[in-house]
């Protein structure tokens, strides 16, 4: 098995509209499956730059760095999951976010009408570390 395919652009060159809100970008763009608004938009924003960082590091050699007896990381863990959070607090700073790696420096749950975005960075590090394409990037957005 080869590299995973990275054939979709998630960026196409588009005129330039002129001084844009911080996230307009995101909250009404056309992405696979439709027109997305709001936080489902950012997600998927932040789906495809994991995807990138995945890409990237993919056919390298990396090591496993074990969290405990039954779970492992890996420095890419760590590179999508601040390269999700760089995304996500980008377009929504007052979301609190959640990351497998990194945690929350607040460990209650969401005050109502609060939001969190919750984040695996890669599940299934051990097949990304064999170079087996069966892993993915899992992202929430908890009310």
């Amino acid at each position: 098995p080869g590299a995973v395919p990275m054939s979709f652009d998630p960026h196409p060159p588009a005129a330039d509209p002129g001084p844009q809100p911080a996230r307009a970008a995101v909250t009404r763009r056309k992405l696979p499956g439709g027109l997305h608004h709001g936080h489902v938009g950012a997600m998927i924003e932040a789906a495809f730059e994991a995807n990138a960082v995945a890409a990237k590091h993919f056919e390298t050699r990396l090591v496993a760095t074990y969290k405990d007896e039954h779970n492992i990381a890996s420095v890419v863990d760590a590179e999508i999951e601040g390269r999700i959070r760089d995304v996500l607090q980008g377009h929504y700073p007052a979301y609190r976010f959640f990351g497998e790696e990194g945690g929350d420096a607040d460990a209650s749950a969401p005050a109502v009408g609060c939001r969190r975005f919750l984040v695996d960075p890669l599940d299934g590090t051990r097949n990304f570390l064999a170079r087996r394409q069966e892993f993915c990037t899992a992202i929430a957005c908890q009310e």
